[in-house]
């Protein structure tokens, strides 16, 4: 029977706790990923809550529809994600917080046309930004069912981005 030395033993012991220490880790979501699943669940919270809003106080035809197929997708991809953040342990928001909760008091306070005009620019504005975060995160997320979920997500979302453009642009409220 060889006899090692009790530094060889533990440096063997310390090696082998690393490797799987790595290896546990690597089965969650990166803190970029998680950072991403946190924006993207209060983007999607805040474009139900937005569009139930619009729903109700919309004057305009195609601005209700828009509203009412926000509710839907958003709900859906909400639905999608959440089982996602919860296996990896990522709190999402369950309230609207900061620009999204005071854009809501914002349009609260209007109805009709103005309520209208506000909601475009603000859905405009938001589908920028997501539309942006995905195509980032799709080339950026390894996490296989983070990468399926915005894989999954991105056409419906540029879909939004093309239809609430093409409203702004009808009803004259963009910035050209």
């Amino acid at each position: 029977m060889k006899i090692y030395p009790v530094s060889t033993i533990i440096s063997v012991l310390v090696a082998t706790s690393l490797v799987f220490s790595v290896t546990a880790k690597g089965k969650g979501l990166s803190a970029q990923e998680q950072q991403f699943v946190k924006k993207a669940a209060a983007g999607g919270l805040a474009e139900v809550k937005l569009s139930e809003l619009a729903n109700d106080r919309a004057s305009n035809p195609k601005v209700k529809d828009f509203a009412k197929q926000m509710v839907t997708d958003h709900t859906q991809a909400n639905n999608e994600l959440k089982p996602i953040a919860e296996s990896n342990k990522v709190p999402v928001p369950t309230k609207l917080q900061g620009e999204s909760e005071a854009a809501y008091k914002r349009l609260e306070k209007l109805s009709g046309a103005r309520f209208d005009s506000a909601y475009v620019k603000v859905m405009v504005s938001d589908h920028d930004k997501t539309v942006a975060a995905f195509e980032d995160a799709s080339s950026k997320v390894k996490d296989p069912s983070l990468k399926g979920f915005v894989d999954k997500t991105l056409p419906v979302l540029r879909q939004h981005k093309e239809h609430i453009h093409a409203i702004e642009q009808e009803m004259g409220t963009g910035k050209a």
